[in-house]
């Protein structure tokens, strides 16, 4: 299990979730709406935690929360696709 403060700027957890995900964008948009599990367009902290570790992706929740903070970029406490999209694709949001 990943540590916080382990490596550069707690990026593990993107990086691992990016190698299982990233492929062809239905391959995201799929990934996305089963994890949307109340269609609600976005995911909330649960969603995407449930996500990651469908992919066998281990962290700590002081971890996670850093990641959420950090891709979460509008702050409203969910993942939009947009978001989503970005984060895969290691852009800026």
């Amino acid at each position: 299990m990943y540590e916080a403060g382990e490596g550069e700027g707690d990026k593990h957890l993107d990086e691992d979730l990016r190698k299982k995900v990233l492929g062809s964008h239905d391959t995201m948009k799929k990934a996305f709406a089963k994890a949307d599990r109340d269609s609600s367009g976005s995911l909330n902290k649960d969603e995407l935690k449930e996500l990651i570790s469908y992919y066998q992706i281990e962290f700590c929740d002081s971890e996670f929360d850093k990641f959420f903070k950090l891709y979460d970029v509008n702050g409203d406490g969910a993942f939009s696709y947009h978001e989503f999209v970005k984060l895969m694709q290691h852009q800026e949001a």
